[in-house]
């Protein structure tokens, strides 16, 4: 898991959950702020403690898709300089598509909505826009 560098991509996770807490908290009541800091900041051995039973998880589901040998050729690419540079591109690689994606499925949506839209009113129905 270390070497596919998924277990550092694990590591924002608990960081990000604490910003939006304290983000979400701090506007409901922002003369508690530092209150909240100090108690999320106290929750750091939880927030280690989960990303474990996470990477824990995630061990588990690719012992169950692959098996040993699969396994340890891929660690031997991972841990090979080709293998390094990809796991370092990784996470920006899967930003990118992530972004990529996030405009297509809008772009995609909103030509069958019109397309939904135009074909209904051939048929006399106004859906409006």
């Amino acid at each position: 898991m270390d070497a596919s560098g998924i277990t550092t991509s694990f590591d924002v996770l608990g960081s990000n959950i604490a910003g939006q807490l304290l983000g979400a908290y701090t506007r409901k009541r922002p003369q508690n702020a530092a209150d909240f800091e100090e108690i999320l900041g106290t929750m750091k051995p939880e927030i280690e403690a989960a990303k474990k039973d996470l990477i824990a998880k995630a061990t588990d589901h690719y012992a169950r898709k692959l098996d040993e040998p699969t396994l340890k050729a891929v660690l031997v690419f991972l841990q090979s300089p080709a293998g390094v540079k990809y796991t370092a591109a990784l996470p920006g690689v899967l930003n990118d598509i992530a972004d990529t994606t996030d405009t297509w499925s809008r772009d995609l949506a909103t030509t069958m909505a019109n397309k939904v839209v135009d074909e209904m009113k051939k048929k006399g129905i106004d859906l409006g826009r």
